[in-house]
C-alpha cells in the first residue's frame, strides 16, 4: 500500500464524467495499491453502471447533480479529503497507467513542499494537436510564472497534505483550475518534482475539453499569473506555527536544544524565532514529581507541511529523545505542543487546534506575545538558548 506522511494511506482522487469500463479497470488495479480512492461524479449523463461497479472498491463517490467542470470536481474531492492524506489526482479515461499513479504517490513520501507531476515525454503516436498545444503552453507558462514544467497538461499530480486546503481555494471551475494549480507552484516551498510517466493516448477517447472556451479560460489563468508576477510581490507560501517546548528531566537544556535542532531540520520548514528558556514550576503532576521543575521555550517556525504531517514529526522527535507517555503528567525528557497552526481550528482529539490549554499557561502566552511584539517592531527574530 502506498503510504504518505505519518504512514497514512495516500488518497487517489478521480474526477469522473460519463465513465466507461476503463474506470472500473483502473479502480480495480488501484484498489490493491492505495487504501483510499475517492470518485467525484461530475454530472454524468451516461455510464452510471460503471460507477455502480466501482462503488464497492472505493471509499466514497461524491455526486454533482449537474456538470460543473473538472476543476469543480477536483475541488469537491480535495475539500472532502482535506489534510487527512496526501492526494494523487488521476484521470478516469485510462490515460494514466496504475504503475505511474503509484510512482507519483510514493514520491509524496519525501517531497513535502511542492507538487509532484507525472510528466509525459510525448513520444510515440501523439495527436499533433496535443503535441503542439503542450509545447506552446509550456512556453507561455514559463513566460507567465518563471517555472519550466515538462508537461503543463498532465492530470496525474501529487499534492502533499499541507497544500490541499490552499489548492482547493484556487480559482477556476473547469480545466483552467489545473493551470491555476500549476501557476501557484511558484509560491510553494519546493519546485514541482517531475516523475516520468508513459504517454498514453487512446483512439476514439471522448474528451470533455471545449477547444475554444476552455483554451480561453486556460490562457486567462496564465494572464492572471503573469500580472501577479509583474505587479504583486508574492512571498513563498508558508504557514506560521507556534510551538511550546518543555523538559523536566536532566539534561533539560540539552533536550530542548536537540528538539529545537530537530524541528529546524523538518523539510520545507524555516526557523523564525525562539524565546529565552525559563524555568517554571510543574502543574498538575503527581506528588512525587513536584520537585522536577520545567525548562520551557516558545518556538515559531514557518512551514509548508500540513498540520498532521508536522504533528507526526513532532511525536517522532519526542520518541527519539526518549519521551515516555506511560504516566499522566509524569516526567518527560521533552514535550512539544503545537499551540497554533496558522489560525487553524480542529476538534480532532488527536490534533486539537489551537491548543486547548495554551491560554491558561503564562509560560506560553507571555513569551509568544513578546516574540510577536519584537518581530513586529523589526527587532531580533531569534534568541539563543
Amino acid at each position: 500500500m502506498v503510504l504518505g506522511a505519518g504512514g497514512r494511506p495516500v488518497a487517489v482522487l478521480i474526477p469522473v464524467c460519463d465513465p466507461t469500463e476503463r474506470l472500473v479497470c483502473l479502480v480495480e488495479d488501484l484498489a490493491g495499491r492505495f487504501g483510499r480512492i475517492v470518485l467525484v461524479d461530475d454530472g454524468s449523463a451516461s455510464g452510471r453502471e460503471y460507477l455502480r461497479a466501482a462503488e464497492p472498491l472505493v471509499e466514497k463517490i461524491i455526486v454533482h447533480e449537474r456538470n460543473v467542470g473538472k476543476g469543480a470536481a477536483l475541488k469537491t474531492g480535495l475539500a472532502y479529503i482535506g489534510e487527512s492524506a496526501d492526494v494523487v489526482t488521476a484521470d478516469a479515461d485510462g490515460q494514466h497507467a496504475p504503475d505511474d499513479v503509484e510512482r507519483v504517490g510514493k514520491a509524496l513520501a519525501t517531497h513535502r513542499g511542492g507538487l509532484v507531476l507525472g510528466v509525459r515525454a510525448f513520444d510515440g503516436k501523439v495527436p499533433l494537436r496535443s503535441r503542439f498545444g503542450n509545447f506552446w503552453t509550456r512556453i507561455w507558462f514559463w513566460f507567465a510564472t518563471g517555472l519550466w514544467v515538462g508537461d503543463t497538461q498532465t492530470g496525474l499530480r501529487g499534492i502533499p497534505s499541507g497544500l490541499v486546503r490552499r489548492i482547493a481555494s484556487l480559482p477556476g471551475e473547469r480545466f483552467e483550475f489545473e493551470m491555476s494549480m500549476l501557476a501557484d507552484a511558484r509560491l510553494h516551498a519546493e519546485r514541482p518534482l517531475e516523475v516520468p510517466i508513459r504517454t498514453i493516448y487512446i483512439p476514439g477517447n471522448v474528451s470533455h475539453h471545449r477547444p475554444l472556451a476552455d483554451t480561453r479560460l486556460i490562457y486567462r489563468a496564465l494572464a492572471r499569473a503573469l500580472a501577479e508576477r509583474l505587479f504583486r510581490r508574492a512571498e513563498p507560501w508558508f504557514v506560521r506555527v507556534v510551538l511550546s517546548l518543555g523538559s523536566n528531566v536532566e539534561p533539560r537544556r540539552e533536550y530542548l536544544a536537540k528538539a529545537l535542532d530537530a524541528v529546524r531540520g523538518f523539510p520545507s520548514t524555516r526557523f523564525v524565532a525562539a524565546s529565552p528558556v525559563e524555568e517554571t514550576e510543574p502543574v498538575g503532576v503527581p506528588e512525587e514529581f513536584r520537585g522536577l521543575k520545567f525548562l520551557n521555550q516558545v518556538v515559531i517556525v514557518d512551514t509548508a507541511l500540513g498540520a498532521r504531517d508536522f504533528s507526526d514529526r513532532m511525536h517522532r522527535v519526542e520518541a527519539d529523545l526518549g519521551r515516555v507517555r506511560g504516566v499522566r503528567n509524569g516526567p518527560r525528557t521533552i514535550d512539544i505542543d503545537m499551540v497554533d497552526y496558522g489560525g487553524m481550528t480542529s476538534d480532532d482529539p488527536e490534533l486539537t487546534l489551537p491548543h486547548p490549554r495554551a491560554g491558561e499557561r503564562d509560560f506560553v502566552m507571555r513569551p509568544w506575545r513578546e516574540l510577536e511584539r519584537r518581530m513586529a517592531s523589526g527587532g531580533a527574530s531569534s534568541v539563543g538558548i
